[in-house]
């Protein structure tokens, strides 16, 4: 399940940017229909899509739907960082081949969320886009502890409780063996060193998902990277879901300068 943004200033785009959630995350989580929303505003095409197995179920009736929860826990349990890569290789061959006709894609830009910024550095390894920027990434696949797999694997499934919504999802044993069978396919800072294209790190000083450490060793190693570290800002960047603004109407600060420096960058590398 995917939406496509289009820009109202331009008739047929010719830069698209692909939009990947992270971890029990989905298209339209918190501040992702705001990024496109601006992106848009920008002049680019914005592609926005589900996970296949992200645990959220399509509803054909409602295609806009803001407040997806996880309902579909066979597939969440199911999900691997392999076929996350899958996903988003789908996506970024229906994206350059022009959206149904709906573009003429001559530059593609990619942007990740935490373990869609992971996902992103490995796909951008592979197949490089022209513009790169993930916000909060991970740096490695392998996040779980030794004790806390051997209970994974006794139990062949790991409980996943989501603060959000009060539910407890679970992870089978697919992800975990997967990784644990081909770690240099899923190795993220050794695919970061292959990125050549202009990459930007957002991350967060007060991160306790991902700790700001993770996005400066990644920036280190991108070839072509840079760090934006923004001081006392969370995994989310103060944002909510769904995304309120504060009293006075704006946007949390850590929010803002994060979107604000996401589309100058997208901007920069798209003019001729």
């Amino acid at each position: 399940m995917g939406t496509l943004t289009l820009p109202t200033a331009v008739e047929r785009p010719r830069a698209a940017v692909v939009l990947v959630h992270g971890f029990k995350g989905f298209m339209h989580w918190a501040f992702f229909p705001e990024l496109a929303r601006r992106l848009a505003a920008a002049g680019f095409a914005v592609v926005s899509y589900n996970a296949s197995h992200n645990g959220v179920s399509a509803r054909p009736g409602d295609p806009e739907a803001r407040f997806e929860i996880i309902d579909d826990d066979e597939a969440f349990e199911r999900n691997t960082h392999g076929l996350e890569w899958e996903d988003l290789a789908l996506v970024r061959a229906w994206t350059v081949a022009g959206c149904a006709g709906q573009l003429e894609v001559e530059r593609l830009g990619l942007y990740g969320h935490s373990r869609g910024g992971g996902i992103a550095l490995l796909s951008a390894a592979q197949d490089p886009p022209d513009a790169l920027v993930i916000w909060a990434p991970i740096d490695d696949v392998d996040r779980i502890d030794a004790a806390t797999k051997e209970v994974w694997r006794r139990a062949g499934r790991l409980p996943i409780p989501n603060l959000r919504t009060g539910q407890v999802h679970h992870l089978g044993l697919e992800i975990l063996d997967e990784f644990e069978a081909d770690r240099a396919r899923f190795d993220i800072l050794a695919a970061a060193a292959r990125v050549v294209c202009p990459s930007l790190v957002v991350h967060g000083t007060a991160d306790d998902a991902v700790p700001v450490t993770t996005g400066e060793r990644v920036a280190k190693v991108l070839p072509s990277g840079s760090l934006l570290a923004i001081e006392g800002a969370n995994h989310a960047f103060g944002a909510t879901h769904p995304l309120r603004p504060t009293p006075d109407g704006m946007l949390h600060g850590h929010l803002e300068r994060a979107l604000g420096a996401t589309v100058e960058h997208f901007v920069r590398w798209s003019k001729p």
